[in-house]
This record gives structure tokens, C-alpha cells and sequence, in this order.
């Protein structure tokens, strides 16, 4: 099994103050990778957990903030 755990950092090389920028501050995400066996044909499967808590800042309104967190994540696992 596999945690990894992330978070926004400060580090002066990079400064989040930009005229015209708004970075997103990322206060957790946790990623829990597990295998899961094989399937019928014999292809490993894996189960993956998620959460996340980001605040994207700017002036992006609440409900579309709330439309794109559903479905994000999920693009972000597809088969390719």
C-alpha cells in the first residue's frame, strides 16, 4: 500500500504574490493506493482513495467551484 500526503509549501524562490496571478492554497490530499487482486483475465487491479481540501482562492463563484470538484478527480483516474 502506498499514502502519500501533500500540502502547500512557502518557499521565497517561488513567491505566491503575482500581479495578475491567484495561486490555490491546497491545505491537504491524501492519495491511498492498494492492490486489490486480479480480475477475471488476470490484470491487477487497484484501489484508490482520494480527499482533498483546496481553497482555489480568486473570484471563481462557490457553485461553480462545487459543479467542477464532483467530477474532477474521477478525469484524473480514467483508463487511458
Amino acid at each position: 500500500m502506498w499514502t502519500l500526503y501533500m500540502k502547500s509549501i512557502e518557499d521565497e524562490r517561488w513567491p505566491s504574490a503575482q500581479k495578475g496571478r491567484v495561486r490555490a492554497t491546497c491545505h491537504i490530499m491524501v492519495v491511498v493506493i492498494k492492490p486489490a487482486g486480479k480480475d477475471a483475465e488476470g490484470n491487477d487491479l487497484t484501489n484508490t482513495m482520494l480527499l482533498v481540501n483546496t481553497d482555489i482562492n480568486g473570484l471563481v463563484p462557490k457553485w461553480i467551484v462545487n459543479l467542477v470538484s464532483r467530477s474532477a478527480p474521477g478525469q484524473w483516474f480514467t483508463d487511458c
